[in-house]
C-alpha cells in the first residue's frame, strides 16, 4: 500500500513542466515610459502656480538629475516641493 502511494506521488513528478504564466494587467492610461526629473518638475511649478508661493525650479529639483528617469517617489518629492506646505485649517 505504501508502495502504491510513493509511486503515485513520484508520477506526478515525471511530468513535463509547462510554464504557467499569470494573467496580464491591462494598465490603461499608465506610460509605459517615466517621465525625466526635469519634465516633471516643470510640469509641478506650473501646476503649482497660484496655490503657494513661488519655488525656485532648482530647489524643487535638488539632490536630482534632471535628464534621470524619475521614479514615484521622486514624483511625490517633487510635487511636495514645488507646492510647497499647506497652512494648517482652524481647528484642525
Amino acid at each position: 500500500m505504501a508502495i502504491l502511494l510513493v509511486t503515485a506521488s513520484l508520477a506526478g513528478c515525471a511530468a513535463p513542466y509547462t510554464e504557467k504564466k499569470a494573467p496580464q494587467k491591462n494598465t490603461g492610461t499608465v506610460a509605459a515610459v517615466s517621465p525625466e526629473v526635469g519634465e516633471l518638475a516643470d510640469y509641478f511649478m506650473k501646476a503649482s502656480e497660484g496655490y503657494a508661493a513661488s519655488a525656485e525650479r532648482s530647489a524643487v529639483i535638488e539632490g536630482m538629475e534632471e535628464s534621470d528617469k524619475a521614479t514615484r517617489l521622486q514624483m511625490l518629492v517633487l510635487a511636495s516641493r514645488a507646492f510647497g506646505k499647506k497652512d494648517r485649517a482652524p481647528g484642525s
